[in-house]
């Protein structure tokens, strides 16, 4: 109904009256000029680049990360794992890393041209996924808690290890989603190694004799707690990189 009054307009466009090719070039000039006004504020006045929603989503998900690390952990040392909210995190971090995911491709186009040198977000998102990994690792066993006799010896250790990483994982979050660059992880390296040498010297001392299966889940969570390690200081070097590429 409303095509008439369009073509009215059109026609009525041009008080001139030109001939129909220079009017059409007219047309077609005012639309290239305009593609490129716009091509120009959206690269250099006002750019919406999809790094700026990526990096808040791979945060998300480290965040959740992190709370189900430190929840893992006190159910290995106390019991009373709650799997409903176990539930409610791991869906927020499956959730997160797929909207990041989606973020990374319309990173990656954005990087066609020599008009945007923003760093690839891969790494990134490949990062923050691994490390949800390891925390899983760890989670396998936390529904059963520790004898109270090995719960004990290892506390102190155990404890100090998750805080520190579940403090190097916020701290992660915190500079993707501030633009700062990635914390310092001596403290965390620290932790981690204090827990393995914990370990190696309960069981070379024979504290940990004859708990026989009861002892997987401890293993697992030394071995979760190592992995973790590694993916967030993975994650600050790519971290690292991607704020000196976009500087």
């Amino acid at each position: 109904k409303l095509a008439p009054v369009t073509v009215v307009i059109v026609m009525l466009a041009d008080p001139t009256h030109a001939e129909p090719w220079i009017s059409g070039l007219e047309r077609v000039s005012e639309i290239a000029l305009g593609g490129a006004v716009g091509l120009v504020c959206a690269l250099l006045v006002l750019p919406d680049k999809a790094l700026g929603y990526l990096f808040p989503h791979v945060a998300d998900a480290l965040e959740a990360s992190a709370d189900l690390l430190e929840a893992g952990v006190a159910g290995l040392l106390d019991g009373g794992l709650d799997p409903a909210r176990m539930d409610v995190l791991n869906q927020k971090v499956r959730v997160t890393l797929r909207a990041a995911d989606v973020r990374a491709g319309e990173a990656r186009r954005e990087r066609v041209g020599p008009f945007n040198a923003a760093p690839d977000p891969g790494p990134i998102v490949r990062g923050g996924r691994r490390l949800w990994h390891s925390v899983i690792i760890l989670l396998r066993g936390a529904d059963r808690p520790l004898p109270p006799a090995v719960a004990d010896q290892v506390r102190p250790a155990l404890s100090a290890a998750s805080q520190a990483l579940a403090q190097g994982v916020r701290g992660i979050a915190s500079a993707l989603r501030g633009g700062g660059p990635p914390p310092d992880l001596a403290a965390t390296d620290a932790a981690v190694a204090a827990l393995q040498a914990e370990l190696e010297r309960l069981g070379s001392s024979g504290a940990l004799a004859g708990e026989g299966p009861s002892l997987m889940p401890l293993y697992a969570a030394a071995a979760g707690c190592a992995y973790i390690h590694d993916n967030l200081i993975e994650l600050a070097a790519r971290l690292a990189e991607a704020r000196k590429d976009a500087a």
